[in-house]
């Protein structure tokens, strides 16, 4: 990536969710990531914040907007795994660090 000669990268790709007014097909916008793997200690400490730019955040919730895509923007949670089995019915099946993180701003 160094390479490219780019200054924007976007990470697109599938996740699951918690959250009872995230559906299937919406468009997620992360605004930040809590950093609950250990990839990317391996290039960075784990105390540099892993924050959005703020341009490319409200650029893309602009342009799901004049999309009519229902998006949420907010801090999302980055695991090493993914899961393998579904996960228990009920709020309590999820990790309890994503019931600390609240999703903020703009969304449809």
């Amino acid at each position: 990536m160094e390479n490219t000669g780019a200054h924007t990268y976007l990470r697109v790709g599938g996740s699951g969710g918690i959250g009872t007014d995230v559906h299937p097909g919406d468009v997620v916008i992360s605004s930040g990531v809590v950093r609950a793997e250990g990839m990317t200690k391996a290039y960075i400490p784990a105390e540099f914040p892993a924050v959005s730019h703020y341009e490319v955040v409200n650029a893309m919730a602009m342009a799901a907007d004049r999309l009519g895509a229902s998006y949420h923007v907010g801090v999302t949670l980055c695991r090493t795994a993914q899961c393998t089995r579904p996960a228990p019915a009920g709020p309590r099946s999820a990790p309890p660090d994503l019931f600390r993180i609240r999703t903020a701003g703009p969304g449809r």
